[in-house]
This record gives C-alpha cells, sequence and structure tokens, in this order.
C-alpha cells in the first residue's frame, strides 16, 4: 500500500487531471513491484477509456496512453469506476497535494490527515467482505 500527493501547475481541465493522477499512481506502483493492481477512478471517462483501451490525440488520450503502456507492467490489472463517496481517502489526498512543494510518496503508511478516512475503508471492507 501506498500513498502519494502529487501537485500539477496549470492543469484546469477536471479529467486530464484525474488522468494525470492515474498515471501517476500507476507508476509508482509499478516502479515498487506491484504486479497485481486495481486502479479505482471516479472519473466516468477516464474508466471508460482505459477499460476500452481507447486514447485519441488529446492531451487526455495521451495521458490513456501512457497508462496503457505502464499496465505492460502489470501481471493483473483492472480499472474500476467508483463515486467519489466511494473513495473519499483519495479525493482527500488530492487536497492535501496543496500543502506539499514536491512529489511526496508514503509507503506502508498514510499521512495523518487521511488516517481515520483509511481506517473507515478497512473496517467496512472487511464488515462487509469477511
Amino acid at each position: 500500500m501506498f500513498s502519494s500527493c502529487w501537485r500539477v501547475q496549470g492543469v484546469d481541465v477536471v479529467d486530464i487531471a484525474e488522468a494525470l493522477a492515474a498515471r501517476h499512481a500507476l507508476r509508482i506502483a509499478v516502479e515498487a513491484g506491484l504486479r497485481k493492481v486495481v486502479l479505482e477512478t471516479n472519473c466516468l471517462k477516464l474508466s471508460n477509456h482505459l477499460q476500452k483501451s481507447c486514447c485519441d490525440h488529446s492531451y487526455f488520450g495521451s495521458a490513456v496512453n501512457d497508462i496503457l503502456q505502464l499496465t505492460k507492467g502489470c501481471q493483473d490489472i483492472s480499472f474500476t469506476h467508483v463515486k467519489r463517496s466511494g473513495n473519499l481517502v483519495a479525493h482527500n489526498l488530492g487536497r492535501l497535494s496543496n500543502l506539499y512543494d514536491a512529489m511526496t510518496v508514503w509507503m506502508e503508511e498514510v499521512p495523518n490527515q487521511v488516517v481515520g478516512l483509511v481506517n473507515h475503508d478497512v473496517n467496512i471492507k472487511v464488515f462487509c467482505f469477511p
């Protein structure tokens, strides 16, 4: 498990920001040696493009293509669309990125600001899926 914050300057289109965040997360996962990955996003457009391996010649499409290239380093990968309410940890990490000047990665731990949300997610998943 890892957490990361990375502030991207000059991106004001939400779909592109989501694609860049997904690319960032997958790159870190692959570099960390993770080979079985579930990539969740609250961006339906991104989820659809990844599931269909569809990319165009736009900036968004370029980021999707990068993600698809990174999947070659995975043994097993799935792309899932989740509503923002289903992944409050990721949403709050995104908001935290404004506090950091450089990319920050936490391995085997999470920032104090999201510990409660992580514990809540773990408890719900353990309770629902024994």
